[in-house]
C-alpha cells in the first residue's frame, strides 16, 4: 500500500476514535443535504488529513475584513459572544447546487421557510447562559463573498446564531472573502446552526456592502407555509 494512503488511512482512524460533543456537532450538516454532501465531507476529511501533514496546500484560507460589524450589534444577548468572524479554513465539503436551500442576495444559501420543512431541535445541555435549544444547519457561502447574517434587534427571541468548529451563540456573523475550497463546486459549506430557547419561526438578516434581506428560518417550529420539522424534535 503507497504511503500516502496508509497515512491518511491512519489518521482518519485515529481522528474517528476521539469524538467530543463539539466534533459531533461539526462534522454534520442538515440531513436533507443528502448522501452527496456525507461524500464531499468524508472528502474534505481525508484531503485536510493529508495536507496537514505535507503542508502542500496551494491556497490559504485566511479571512480579509471586507465587511465592518453590522452597527447596533455590540451587546450580545443571551449568552455566547457579540460578533463571530467566520474561519474560512473551517470549511466541511463544497458543492455546485443547493438543493433545499434558497440562495439570498447571491452570496449565501440558507433552509428558508420556502426551501423544506422547518429545522429539528435538540436540546444543548449547556448552561443557563446559553440558549437550551440547538438547530443544526449547514451554512453554504459562495466563494469570495463579502456579508454578514445579523439577528435583529428585538427580534423577541433569546437567538444566536454561528458556524465553524469554534462556533458558540452569536449575533453576528460576518463572512470576509472566503476563498474557493480545495474541492470542486462554488459553494462552500460550514457546519454550525441556531441556539434559542423554544421552538420558533425567526428572522435573520443577510448584509451586504450594498442591499440587505430578511428572512425567515423555522427552528423547531414551522413558520407560516412550511412543513413541521422531522421527527424526533425536542422542545
Amino acid at each position: 500500500m503507497p504511503v500516502s494512503v496508509r497515512l491518511v488511512t491512519t489518521l482518519l482512524g485515529a481522528m474517528g476514535s476521539r469524538r467530543s460533543p463539539a466534533d459531533e456537532r461539526a462534522t454534520c450538516l442538515d440531513d436533507r443535504m443528502g448522501p452527496r454532501f456525507a461524500f464531499a465531507a468524508a472528502a474534505t476529511a481525508c484531503l485536510l488529513a493529508l495536507t496537514s501533514c505535507t503542508n502542500s496546500r496551494s491556497m490559504p484560507l485566511t479571512p480579509s475584513s471586507h465587511v465592518s460589524p453590522a452597527p447596533g450589534t455590540s451587546a450580545a444577548s443571551g449568552g455566547g459572544r457579540s460578533v463571530q468572524q467566520l474561519d474560512c479554513s473551517d470549511y466541511i465539503g463544497s458543492h455546485s447546487r443547493v438543493p433545499g436551500f434558497r440562495v439570498v442576495l447571491g452570496v449565501v444559501a440558507l433552509p428558508t421557510s420556502t426551501a423544506g420543512p422547518a429545522l429539528q431541535t435538540t436540546r444543548t445541555g449547556d448552561a443557563p447562559s446559553i440558549p437550551r435549544l440547538f438547530a443544526k444547519t449547514g451554512l453554504l457561502v459562495r466563494a469570495g463573498a463579502d456579508f454578514q447574517i445579523v439577528v435583529p434587534r428585538g427580534s423577541g427571541h433569546r437567538l444566536g446564531i454561528g458556524w465553524g468548529s469554534s462556533a458558540s451563540p452569536a449575533k453576528t456573523v460576518v463572512v470576509s472573502n472566503c476563498p474557493r475550497a480545495e474541492m470542486p463546486g462554488r459553494w462552500t459549506a460550514f457546519a454550525g446552526g441556531y441556539w434559542l430557547d423554544h421552538p420558533a419561526c425567526v428572522a435573520v438578516q443577510v448584509r451586504t456592502a450594498q442591499e440587505t434581506s430578511t428572512v425567515d428560518i423555522g427552528l423547531g417550529a414551522p413558520c407560516p407555509g412550511q412543513r413541521p420539522p422531522p421527527q424526533p424534535s425536542q422542545n
